[in-house]
């Protein structure tokens, strides 16, 4: 990779971290259970563009950077590794591809990954000792929502990426 690619990769990651902690901490309706939000569009064009490590990198920093910078708790690092799980994944599912079938099965991933390990990290944090069960059958709607909401944005944007010269 030439110099002037790399400067050109770090800047455009470094934007959708940018992009990834103001879509997740400012415009995103957040509960002690849910967040409701579009701060998978930058994870998914990261995941597109740079694949497994570049989604897991963008949505890993900027889960600590927003953390860090506009703490909504206390920083506890299991919601960092679903972060990074979910970068991941997409990055498997995406990279360079927008068929339909592939962002199903990389929202199926998503949609799991925080489902099930959020709802835990929820519990393990809880100071009121949270039962794993309510919690996640709490988050199954949001989590339903979302990945329609995923699903429906998801292909457009991805089909724009790929006719962009990146």
């Amino acid at each position: 990779m030439s110099k002037k690619e790399t400067v050109k990769t770090l800047t455009l990651c470094g934007m959708l971290i940018a992009l990834d902690v103001v879509l997740a901490r400012f415009l995103s309706l957040n509960t002690p259970i849910t967040r409701i939000g579009f701060s998978f569009i930058p994870v998914a064009a990261a995941a597109y563009l740079y694949g497994p490590l570049g989604g897991a990198l963008v949505h890993g920093l900027s889960d600590v950077i927003g953390a860090l910078l506009f703490p909504i708790g206390p920083y506890f690092p299991g919601y960092t590794v679903t972060a990074v799980l979910i970068g991941f994944f997409y990055g498997l599912c995406f990279r360079k591809n927008s068929r339909f079938s592939r962002i199903v099965l990389g929202v199926t991933a998503q949609t799991a990954c925080s489902l099930f390990l959020t709802s835990f990290w929820i519990v393990v944090t809880s100071t009121k000792g949270a039962a794993y069960g309510p919690v996640l059958l709490t988050r199954l709607p949001q989590a339903a929502v979302m990945a329609a909401v995923q699903l429906l944005l998801l292909p457009p944007l991805l089909n724009l990426m790929k006719r962009i010269k990146w």
